[in-house]
């Protein structure tokens, strides 16, 4: 689940209601983080943290500050990556938001999977696009990755997400 500490009040109270097995990705923008992440851990959740990913309508559409971006300095990432996970206490792992340039950027996911590899982080590919290299890089890196092959609510559709969570629990 993704988009955690976007409305931290709301989060506080779905966090006790969700099985363990639902790892719960944290927005770097969030709010009340160290209270959240200890709160999910204190559920048996992972917590991952969503760090801002190019995409290819940047700079029309932004996630935000601290972007990773394919057009600047290793350097300059892993400075907006530290930044980023030094607003949370304790992390299993990370993904992206947005990044369909990004992910499909070797020259741009070298040094972050070499990053995650040194912190013992783990790589969830959201699959922002079809053509991403993200999970490949991470594993030649030897960071643990996985990478998303359903999204529950694109179309945001409620027969649609409801038969996709029927799914899920079969």
């Amino acid at each position: 689940m993704t988009e955690i500490g976007m409305q931290p009040v709301r989060d506080a109270q779905l966090i006790p209601t969700l099985p363990p097995e639902v790892s719960l990705a944290f927005s770097s923008y969030g709010e009340n983080l160290a209270r959240l992440v200890e709160l999910t851990r204190d559920h048996g959740h992972e917590v991952i943290v969503s760090l801002p990913m190019e995409p290819n309508s940047y700079p029309d559409i932004s996630p935000g500050p601290g972007t990773l971006r394919t057009d600047v300095p290793a350097e300059d990432n892993l400075a907006a990556v530290e930044q980023v996970l030094g607003r949370f206490p304790e992390v299993d792992g990370v993904t992206g938001m947005m990044g369909s340039r990004f992910t499909r950027s070797r020259e741009a996911l070298g040094p972050l999977m070499i990053d995650l590899s040194a912190r013992e982080l783990a790589f969830i590919d959201q699959r922002a696009s079809a053509s991403s290299i993200a999970e490949a890089e991470a594993r030649a890196a030897g960071v643990a990755s996985r990478t998303n092959d359903l999204f529950l609510d694109e179309p945001a559709e409620r027969q649609l997400i409801d038969r996709r969570l029927a799914q899920l629990s079969e």
